[in-house]
């Protein structure tokens, strides 16, 4: 069995603040390509959507604002690979294996977190993690029904 990466699901009443999802993905080691963000910060949004950021800032901005993403699409990219002037064309699982985005986060309706990644490792620590925050998470595997990167 392929594992893909892991999803799960908050409560209403968890609001789970978005930093804290990127905090144990090491955010501040990537480039991050953000689309579709939609919180209720209106200039935040502006500010983030279809461009690339850098992990640091995209943590201090979201722990800042305490932010708390409805919708969301966030590609992680080693800061070596600086992609600062094109769209990545990620689309789906097999876009995302042969791209050097390391790590996707589709956020849905606040409460639907889907994460991609590439290590195996970082998989495990996730999995982890998010067990120890009282969340059930679910291992991604080659039968994921999800055919779109898209949260739209």
């Amino acid at each position: 069995m392929s594992i893909r990466g892991l999803r799960f699901q908050t409560n209403q009443g968890d609001h789970i603040q978005t930093d804290h999802i990127f905090s144990f993905l090491n955010a501040n080691d990537y480039l991050w390509y953000i689309d579709n963000l939609d919180t209720l910060d209106a200039e935040l949004d502006i500010n983030f959507n279809v461009r690339f950021t850098d992990g640091q800032q995209l943590l201090k901005d979201f722990s800042e604002h305490a932010v708390h993403a409805i919708f969301g699409e966030f590609f992680a990219f080693k800061k070596e690979n600086e992609h600062v002037s094109n769209e990545p064309e990620i689309n789906n699982w097999d876009d995302f294996v042969q791209s050097s985005a390391q790590i996707v986060v589709l956020i849905a309706d606040c409460y639907y977190i889907d994460v991609y990644l590439k290590d195996p490792e970082v998989i495990t620590s996730c999995f982890q993690f998010i067990s120890s925050r009282g969340f059930t998470p679910e291992l991604i595997d080659q039968t994921d029904a999800r055919y779109k990167f898209k949260v739209w």
